[in-house]
């Protein structure tokens, strides 16, 4: 797990590059996910300090942030998925 984290997040040319664009801020490491083979996975990516995000929550949050009133393709979208419910 050490080798996925250093390959995604904190390895020298990631770090490099993020602060290529942003020099000053204050990253945090998220990883949006579906089901995964193996769920063990999950704490240890957590405990690397890898923030974990479902898609699941992703797909909920959109379809109940009422505030939003884009006319993205996003929106779109989000009104499809509320249909289906």
């Amino acid at each position: 797990m050490a080798q996925w984290v250093e390959k995604k997040f904190t390895g020298q040319r990631k770090i490099q590059r993020r602060n290529e664009i942003l020099p000053d801020a204050q990253w945090r490491n998220f990883l949006v996910h579906a089901v995964l083979k193996d769920d063990a996975e999950l704490p240890l990516m957590q405990a690397s300090g890898v923030e974990l995000i479902s898609y699941r929550q992703v797909l909920h949050d959109l379809c109940h942030d009422r505030k939003s009133k884009s006319s993205s393709e996003a929106s779109g979208i989000i009104e499809m998925l509320n249909y289906l419910k």
